[in-house]
């Protein structure tokens, strides 16, 4: 003969002893209520509720704390950094982020690579304090491209008139060595470092 037993346990945060209720078989294992998920698994949590926390969570954060990520960028990420959002926009353009500057004259993509140079000056060039100026090791095939690369660069500084540099340092333009290989674009270079110092 079969015998019915019922489950009475009261659970702590259920609001009453019936919500527990359960009919039991002597013979088979405590089973839940159909309608009711089992309590030994864990709820699947909703993916759109969880994407939607971590929209929120990015959202929020605070402007020294994304300014403070985006320092630790190189250039081109702040770059695509900067396309999320507006509020990312507005941090990638902070002053804090473009104060020291380093611009590299060497090869003979100098020229390609004052394009760039030419807008990060248009764009960005007002929070500008300190310039690198590092010029590679010059050859003969060379010489003329970064002259002239750098000659473009001085006259877009100089035609920026919000930018106030504090300091300017040139680097690896080693006169003793390297000064023959300009000997035909020494006045381009010349004058150049005379607009930028002057």
């Amino acid at each position: 003969m079969r015998t019915r037993s019922y489950n009475l346990d009261v659970q702590p945060g259920c609001s009453s002893w019936s919500d527990d209720l359960s009919f039991v078989d002597n013979d088979a294992k405590l089973m839940p209520p159909p309608s009711q998920p089992s309590r030994d698994e864990p709820p699947q949590p909703d993916p759109q509720a969880f994407s939607s926390d971590i929209d929120l969570t990015w959202s929020f954060l605070p402007h020294e704390v994304l300014i403070n990520v985006f320092r630790h960028l190189e250039d081109h990420d702040r770059c695509s950094a900067s396309l999320v959002c507006k509020k990312w926009l507005q941090i990638s353009r902070a002053a804090c982020l473009w104060r020291r500057r380093r611009f590299v004259f060497a090869g003979l993509d100098a020229l390609e690579r004052i394009q760039r140079y030419k807008m990060f000056i248009t764009v960005l060039g007002q929070h500008v304090d300190h310039i690198v100026l590092d010029f590679g090791r010059p050859s003969m095939s060379t010489a003329g491209v970064i002259a002239k690369a750098f000659e473009g660069f001085v006259s877009k500084v100089n035609s920026k008139v919000k930018m106030r540099l504090r300091s300017v340092t040139a680097r690896n333009l080693d006169f003793q060595l390297a000064w023959r290989f300009f000997s035909h674009h020494r006045a381009k270079v010349w004058y150049a470092l005379s607009l930028q110092l002057g």
